[in-house]
């Protein structure tokens, strides 16, 4: 049941998700010095996260403390925000593969292991977005709930990957941002994928958790809601 006495502010744990993205890219950008890299894919590693994540709680805390979202675009909302959304995520993408373009083979000593790590990384992500479209939904993805009262009455998806995970998502579905430097063994790529794959987090921990909670009045555990249709 949901426990309506549980709210944050439309702000609440913004600040530190602000800190922890500095402080991510700071990490980036003294690894970087460290083995002689460019700074500028710290810099553009913080901007591409910043826009997305920044972005996506804005609009889902707008939606959850007002409807504010709904109110300008109408039942086009959700839209709307899926034209941001992967508007920066494939600048996160693309911004990956940059990364890894200006530093390729510069990790040749463990050939095999990069290959094998490409492998199950690749099988882990494709099978993760295989039981997203297939049982959970693209909308959903999207933070539908925020939008829509009939996604948060939806039975628990428990099919495929999610039967092993409720976060699957989050834990293997944005690994997809190392594969670009697996494939090219580039350390830049690798530590470039590694902060956005870290950041994904601290936006899960910072935005998504507390919204669940307003949301379903608790953090849905060993789940994750279906799509709606």
């Amino acid at each position: 049941m949901k426990d309506t006495t549980r709210t944050f502010p439309p702000t609440f744990r913004q600040i530190q998700h602000a800190i922890g993205l500095l402080v991510l890219s700071g990490l980036l950008y003294l690894y970087l010095a460290l083995i002689g890299g460019d700074g500028i894919w710290a810099m553009v590693a913080l901007a591409t996260a910043t826009l997305h994540q920044g972005t996506t709680a804005v609009i889902w805390r707008s939606e959850i403390h007002g409807q504010h979202m709904s109110r300008v675009f109408g039942r086009q909302a959700l839209l709307a925000h899926g034209a941001q959304f992967f508007t920066f995520f494939f600048l996160r993408i693309g911004s990956t593969v940059l990364a890894s373009v200006s530093s390729p083979h510069t990790l040749t000593r463990i050939p095999t292991l990069m290959m094998v790590l490409s492998a199950a990384t690749v099988i882990l992500v494709g099978w993760t977005f295989f039981s997203v479209f297939k049982y959970f939904g693209i909308k959903h993805a999207l933070g539908a709930d925020h939008f829509s009262e009939d996604y948060r009455r939806m039975d628990f998806v428990r099919e495929a990957i999610f039967r092993y995970t409720p976060n699957a998502m989050y834990t293997f579905g944005t690994l997809m941002f190392v594969i670009p430097g697996l494939l090219l063994r580039s350390n830049i790529g690798i530590a470039s994928g590694v902060f956005h794959y870290v950041a994904v987090w601290l936006h899960y921990w910072a935005t998504e958790v507390p919204d669940m909670i307003l949301i379903y009045g608790h953090l849905p555990e060993n789940s994750e809601p279906p799509p709606g249709e």
